[in-house]
Parts: structure tokens; C-alpha cells; sequence
């Protein structure tokens, strides 16, 4: 198994769970957290979360859109300083910039 799969196998899941109705980014932030086998990969997983969800972002997009895709964006920071604390304090301290 390479050292990038559990990453593509998180984003197919990920596609599928985000077309559905009821998906919300703390529920997804619960699911990685119970399924990730380690914490290396659960960073991982929360940092593809983070990527999906600021590709949803063009230049098109609404200022309340961008502030509501930032606003999710430090719930998942958030979520990767309880597994990292140093990561999670350095991708929160680079959003406030």
C-alpha cells in the first residue's frame, strides 16, 4: 500500500458522503477522527477535507461563501490541533494573517 492511499481511498468516501443531503463538515470531522488508524493519517485526511472543501471557492464565489468555507476551514484546523497541537496552532495562526 503506498504511503498516499489511505488519502485517495478518504477522498472517493468523501465525494460520496458530500453529495449527500444530511453531510456537514463536524459530522465528516467525527467520521475522520473514528477512522483514521492513526494520527498522521487522520491529519492527512483532515487536511484533504480542508482542500476539497477550497475547491468549492472561485472567483465567482460570494464573499458570504468564501466566509462560510473559512469559517469551516478553522473547525477543521481546529480539529487537527487536537491531534497535532503545533500543526493545528500553525494553520490557525496563518488564517488569522
Amino acid at each position: 500500500m503506498s504511503e498516499i492511499s489511505h488519502v485517495v481511498e478518504y477522498y472517493e468516501g468523501l465525494h460520496l458522503r458530500r453529495n449527500k443531503k444530511e453531510f456537514s463538515i463536524q459530522e465528516e470531522i467525527n467520521w475522520i477522527l473514528l477512522n483514521g488508524e492513526d494520527s498522521t493519517k487522520i491529519v492527512d485526511m483532515y487536511l484533504c477535507l480542508d482542500a476539497t472543501i477550497n475547491m468549492d471557492v472561485d472567483s465567482t464565489s460570494s464573499p458570504t461563501f468564501k466566509h462560510a468555507v473559512r469559517a469551516k476551514g478553522r473547525l477543521i484546523y481546529k480539529a487537527i490541533k487536537k491531534v497535532n497541537q503545533q500543526l493545528g496552532e500553525d494553520l490557525l495562526s496563518h488564517q488569522d494573517k
